[in-house]
């Protein structure tokens, strides 16, 4: 029985990372949690977002970008089609939420040509 958020980590750490796409993950507090994500040996983080903002962003906060795979894309509503996609495809295991806002990001997700949402599902 988990008893403690460290054993939550633990049992993620023994399964493995997870290959995570971040839609639009370009500003710090994202940024900074999928570093964290990444040391703890969680995941394997790809950005969709602005290339040179998010690599300014890291040598802000001193993040190691290299960790990350970037797919520069400059328009919110790209990266969360592109981050949905790759989840889709079965290139990325989590999807993560970055600055987008959250009825672009839904609207993403909930897209019944290209999203998560399976087919005839109902909200």
């Amino acid at each position: 029985m988990i008893t403690k958020l460290s054993q939550i980590v633990e049992e993620a750490q023994k399964k493995g990372r997870k290959r995570l796409a971040v839609a639009y993950g370009q500003d710090s507090h994202t940024l900074s949690a999928v570093y964290d994500a990444y040391k703890e040996g969680l995941v394997e983080p790809t950005l969709y977002g602005d290339k040179q903002v998010i690599e300014e962003v890291c040598g802000a906060e001193g993040i190691d970008c290299s960790i990350f795979k970037i797919v520069d894309e400059k328009s919110d509503v790209n990266c969360v089609r592109l981050a949905v996609a790759a989840v889709v495809a079965g290139d990325a295991d989590v999807l993560m939420k970055g600055l987008v806002s959250t009825d672009k990001y839904m609207r993403g997700i909930l897209n019944k040509d290209a999203g998560l949402f399976p087919p005839k599902g109902v909200l």
